[in-house]
């Protein structure tokens, strides 16, 4: 973690995708349309949760996913150092391309 805020304060920004600290089960081997709705709120509302949270640093192209408990975003290292002890988020990992196998 430390070698990414490193990098976020070398360029400014890094692009990260932060997993969230929440119960998740694949939509698949939820009992009903009931939980697959309940656990979407859940995310949703953790997702706006953190996200009025980083209201204060620098965060740009924000990308919510709906069925998963992901955050795709840019920051700089003070939104990154903040990230790392926070408790709606449980882990945080650099989003960077991977090019496809031929």
């Amino acid at each position: 973690m430390e070698s990414l805020i490193a990098k976020a304060r070398n360029q400014g920004s890094v692009n990260i995708i932060v997993k969230l600290c929440v119960d998740f089960v694949p939509e698949g081997d939820l009992a009903n349309d009931q939980k697959v709705r309940e656990q979407r709120q859940i995310i949703s509302r953790t997702q706006k949760r953190l996200l009025k949270k980083l209201s204060a640093y620098k965060v740009s192209g924000v990308k919510k996913y709906e069925f998963t408990p992901l955050l795709a975003m840019q920051v700089n290292a003070a939104a990154l150092s903040f990230l790392k002890t926070s408790p709606l988020v449980a882990g945080i990992e650099e989003d960077k391309p991977v090019l496809a196998s031929p």
